[in-house]
């Protein structure tokens, strides 16, 4: 089980906080998409619908994993999901203005 701080349980809590920007990403280029008709923008709800799908698989993944591997495993992914999470934090204020 999940230690209260310890490293999976931050790098579960980055992915999920993942998944609420690219949610609203996608949701903002998905209505933008069905309101202009544009094939730029339905590319780009496209290819962030993508994203929100591989930040659940993201999630639910770093969950599995927390139950079968200790620490060592959790740096890497903390790092590479905290990493992820600065790019749609970049994202989601470009997209906001």
């Amino acid at each position: 089980m999940l230690k209260p701080l310890s490293f999976w349980s931050f790098e579960i809590a980055i992915a999920l906080i993942s998944i609420v920007f690219t949610y609203y990403i996608f949701s903002f280029y998905y209505k933008n998409s069905k309101n202009m008709k544009s094939q730029f923008l339905s590319k780009l709800a496209l290819f962030s619908g993508i994203f929100f799908v591989q930040t659940i698989f993201t999630a639910i993944s770093s969950i599995f994993l927390s139950m079968k591997y200790n620490e060592t495993v959790a740096i890497p992914m903390l790092i590479i999901s905290s990493l992820e999470l600065i790019g749609f934090v970049v994202l989601f204020k470009l997209v906001r203005y």
